[in-house]
């Protein structure tokens, strides 16, 4: 057992967490012989007494851990079998017909898009009235 492996379980085995006897005794003999652990290990006990010293008056029921139990429900939860609704997936059929029928009633019904102009006849340029010219000879209007 190497440091990584210890460092993953040393919390569980410090909070006595553990249900292995095995992988409990290859713990505690790593610990024995591996300073850098056994100074985590030192670590997280002093930090388990100063949180029980916290709240004297605990919330739970049972002193031992809860982690068993928890865990065993967490296992007969992931074991159950998990069957969808009934209703699942005729309701994403259903949905995705009404949304194929709204498009297709949209796409025949449509109008001319409403950012073109409507169709108008062509504009001629306006032309400016003809003014009378005079002649250079004659001065009345």
């Amino acid at each position: 057992m190497n440091c990584d492996e210890v460092r993953l379980e040393l919390a569980l085995w410090v909070g006595n967490d553990l249900d292995d006897p095995t992988r409990i005794e290859e713990l505690r003999r790593h610990v024995a012989i591996c300073p850098n652990c056994r100074i985590r290990a030192k670590s997280l006990q002093s930090s388990m007494v100063l949180l029980g010293a916290t709240d004297p008056d605990p919330t739970f029921d049972r002193p031992e851990s809860l982690w068993p139990e928890l865990n065993a429900r967490i296992d007969y939860l992931e074991k159950t079998p998990k069957n969808p609704p009934p209703y699942g997936k005729w309701a994403i059929g259903l949905a995705c017909g009404a949304g194929l029928s709204a498009g297709i009633w949209m796409w025949v019904n449509r109008s001319a898009s409403p950012s073109e102009p409507p169709p108008t006849a062509p504009v001629s340029q306006p032309v400016a009235p003809l003014s009378p010219s005079y002649s250079s000879g004659s001065e009345t209007p």
